[in-house]
């Protein structure tokens, strides 16, 4: 997916939902969207918009995660964070990376980030503060988080045991289990809606677990009765896919080539193409889809959020 990489966390798009952009804003990147950053704006965007640099990461930027006024990434170096306003970036955690691009390196929850560094299950102030190791140990774990409980699990074989434990590390316990290891996991309520390589599954912890596709999912979000998911199957292609999970038809999006990571808000999807090295919005979560931020060759975003306001993504 990537030939190359500038480290960088961006923000792309701050303001009217139109444009999704009426301003730039300068960061720590120390780069120059004008000249040597490899970006481009929509090319029917305002002059004032364009993505911003927020903070120069270390080397294979992915994960990233916002939670207030904070935009959190993970990179080679660790876990950071930024203001979404931009200024200088702060460090959360020290943690050597075990996959990449990894869309699960961490989860947020309860004023810490929860994150593995050689095994170890850790968790660190996202303020700063020592990290604290929780007792326990997973291979290659993933995270996840319904924003009062962790969850966790090995990407190392399968079946994956999906495991679960409070935010201060108590009454760890296994509460799922799916195919293969999970890539991105979301929650409605008490369901959690997992992507995997392959299988789309529901997770209701008790109430019933279900297969709810078997195709290839890499990130998943949900809305309402419809999950979406990013897949690269033989049949479709790399795709964002509806699927209903009253009738678990799956259907793919149009013009949605090349989708990686996928994000929502109440009005809108927003994926990354990362054949078509843009971040891309799908109008309605049925489309038109249009171009939010492109960039010069060699270049690829990885990850992607959205809050009211701004789209972020790392690159």
């Amino acid at each position: 997916m990537r030939r190359g990489f500038l480290a960088m966390a961006i923000v792309a798009g701050c303001g009217a939902r139109t444009d999704l952009g009426t301003r730039t804003l300068a960061g720590d990147a120390g780069l120059d969207a004008s000249s040597d950053a490899p970006l481009d704006a929509p090319a029917d965007a305002p002059a004032s918009c364009g993505p911003a640099h927020l903070a120069q990461t270390a080397a294979q930027p992915d994960a990233i995660a916002i939670d207030g006024d904070w935009v959190y990434w993970h990179d080679a170096a660790g876990i950071s964070r930024v203001k979404k306003t931009g200024g200088p970036a702060n460090s959360v955690a020290d943690a050597t990376p075990a996959l990449w691009p990894d869309l699960v390196a961490f989860a947020l929850a309860g004023g810490f980030a929860f994150y593995a560094d050689g095994g170890a299950i850790l968790r660190a102030p996202v303020g700063g503060g020592t990290a604290m190791p929780l007792g326990f140990t997973i291979a290659n774990a993933g995270f996840a988080t319904d924003a009062s409980r962790v969850f966790v699990w090995s990407r190392s074989g399968s079946p994956a045991e999906i495991d679960r434990f409070d935010v201060s590390g108590a009454n760890f316990a296994k509460v799922g289990q799916v195919g293969e290891p999970p890539s991105e996991m979301a929650f409605a309520g008490t369901t959690a809606y997992v992507a995997a390589d392959p299988g789309v599954w529901k997770l209701g912890f008790g109430a019933g677990d279900a297969l709810l596709s078997g195709l290839t999912a890499t990130d998943v979000v949900v809305d309402g009765a419809t999950l979406y998911f990013t897949s690269d199957d033989a049949t479709n292609g790399a795709r964002v896919m509806r699927l209903a999970t009253d009738t678990l038809k799956a259907e793919p999006i149009a013009d949605t080539a090349g989708a990686f990571a996928l994000a929502r808000d109440d009005q809108d999807l927003f994926v990354i193409d990362a054949l078509g090295l843009r971040v891309r919005r799908i109008a309605g979560m049925v489309g038109p889809v249009v171009d939010v931020a492109g960039f010069a060759p060699d270049y690829s975003p990885v990850d992607v959020v959205v809050d009211a306001s701004c789209v972020y993504f790392t690159l």
